[in-house]
């Protein structure tokens, strides 16, 4: 269809007066002086629409599961709106994500620190274990990159 897109400004004519000069001998002369005058005009275009249906992103609380080295990881199971359908309206899952997290607690104050690791190495981490780490002076934060045993 075609659309208004934009409005250009185009010359319409001219206002123009009569000046009057002081000569500085008790005499003057004339000159006509004149601005353009200008009226706005309509650009056109053509332009597409369409109507489709598209995937809502949204965010499911309660989907963050915790635990211990005992239970093994897994995603947690969701509650979706007719699972498996390509229906307006219906949900799916996408982009999971996991993150395993070792939490370290300081031993002169009672300050907790997490440190992200793969899961390989989280899996293998020695429960209530000493570690010895640098920490930020400024925010409280552990150098994780810092940790010896």
């Amino acid at each position: 269809e075609r659309v208004q897109r934009d409005t250009r400004r185009v010359p319409d004519g001219q206002t123009c007066r009569t000046m009057r000069q002081d000569n500085g001998d008790g005499t003057f002369s004339e000159r006509q002086e004149c601005t353009t005058n200008y009226r706005t005009e309509p650009i056109y275009d053509d332009q597409c629409t369409w109507t489709g249906q598209r995937w809502e992103n949204i965010t499911v609380q309660g989907s963050e599961v915790t635990g211990n080295l005992s239970v093994s990881p897994f995603f947690p199971s969701l509650d979706l709106n007719c699972e498996g359908q390509q229906l307006v309206g219906c949900q799916r899952i996408e982009g999971q994500s996991e993150r395993y997290l070792v939490i370290f607690r300081g031993t002169e104050t009672d300050s907790v620190y997490r440190c992200p690791f793969p899961q390989t190495e989280w899996e293998n981490f020695p429960i209530e274990s000493v570690w010895n780490a640098e920490i930020r002076t400024v925010g409280d934060s552990l150098i994780c990159d810092s940790l010896e045993r």
